[in-house]
């Protein structure tokens, strides 16, 4: 064997060696990949992630850096391995999971249970009580229905991923379809109103049984109770 070939060979064997170290040290690490994107520099979209932890109630949060091998497509929530992700130089290891809806195990939201208004921040105090019949949903993988005052109203949510912790949740709702009847009592149409607004601007949600919560970000706009 000549001294050039000599020298390439043991070069090609540190080098494989470097990248087998590498390799066998990069820290593979669980993440949720939100299915939009997010304003986070100017003129830049970034992955909105959740990063899977048994410790902490992590945030979505901007991921700013591309994805090695993934290829992201809107609409759905992407459950993946990555690693380095930390190190800010993410490869894709695996997709785990891909879905527009995902329930907690044990989730409350079926298509049976019903929730009643208990609770609206844009309405006076005890507007509420002076419907005959108070406005209520069902919300599940199947959408969402219920009763706005004095009309049905029915629709679909673009996506939905419940968590324990309402800042891991995320919920964006479809446009709503509602009945045409004309509103008998007087404070029907100011409160179906603001019913419908509610859908528009809703993000976040919980479920701390029996209470159901509306968010938009932080601020809690509607409580429903289990009924």
């Amino acid at each position: 064997m000549t001294e050039k070939l000599l020298k390439f060979c043991v070069r090609l064997f540190l080098i494989g060696s470097i990248v087998a170290s590498n390799m066998a040290n990069a820290t593979v690490s669980s993440h949720w990949l939100a299915p939009t994107k997010v304003d986070c520099f100017t003129n830049q979209q970034c992955f909105n992630v959740l990063t899977l932890s048994e410790t902490k109630n992590n945030k979505w949060l901007p991921y700013r850096r591309s994805i090695d091998g993934f290829n992201f497509e809107s609409g759905d929530f992407y459950k993946v391995q990555l690693n380095d992700f930390v190190s800010g130089r993410a490869k894709l290891v695996q997709v785990l999971e891909r879905t527009s809806q995902h329930f907690l195990s044990a989730t409350k939201l079926v298509a049976k249970q019903q929730w009643q208004l208990t609770l609206l921040n844009t309405l006076p105090k005890g507007v509420l009580n002076t419907l005959a019949k108070k406005p209520y949903i069902s919300l599940s993988n199947q959408g969402i229905n219920g009763f706005s005052g004095c009309n049905n109203i029915f629709g679909k949510q673009e996506y939905i991923f419940e968590a324990n912790n309402y800042q891991q949740s995320m919920i964006k709702f479809g446009p709503m379809a509602m009945t045409r009847m004309a509103c008998r009592e007087k404070s029907a149409n100011q409160i179906e109103h603001q019913v419908s607004l509610l859908f528009t601007q809703v993000n976040k949600f919980s479920v701390d049984w029996p209470i159901l919560n509306f968010y938009h970000n932080n601020e809690l706009l509607a409580q429903f109770t289990a009924q």
